[in-house]
């Protein structure tokens, strides 16, 4: 067993590196899209509300493995140049997203309803509501 993981080493650290480098990009585009998504979730915009839960119902419910087949194989043979890097991130970036969405949109509504009429109520507008009092 020892032998195996000797002889293949480099392959081993090389893919390493590689699922360390996908985790990271992705990473960044799930919390900014995510965070993005959330804040439609709350807006008091219907319109926007409904994008949102669209987006996190679409992406929640078709499985990780047939979103990467549609991102690569499937915008390919649609004519789309994407490559491998771009569609593994992105189908991992935009699945993750709809995680990090919800989490987001559950922890604004822990926020006391009383704290956001008050920020509203002291002239803040309602972006600046959820960058200064609602997602700290």
């Amino acid at each position: 067993m020892f032998d195996v993981l000797t002889e293949y080493w480099p392959e081993f650290r090389s893919g390493f590196w590689v699922t360390c480098r996908l985790v990271l990009f992705s990473f960044f585009v799930a919390i900014a899209v995510g965070t993005l998504v959330a804040a439609f979730r709350i807006a008091p915009n219907k319109w926007l509300q409904r994008f949102g839960g669209i987006y996190v119902e679409v992406f929640r419910n078709i499985p990780l493995l047939v979103l990467l087949f549609i991102s690569y194989a499937g915008l390919r043979r649609a004519g789309v140049d994407i490559g491998p890097w771009v569609a593994g991130i992105a189908s991992l970036g935009l699945y993750t997203a709809a995680y990090v969405a919800e989490a987001l949109r559950s922890g604004v509504f822990s926020v006391g309803k009383g704290q956001i009429e008050a920020s509203l109520t002291l002239g803040f507008g309602y972006p600046e509501t959820l960058r200064r009092i609602v997602l700290p």
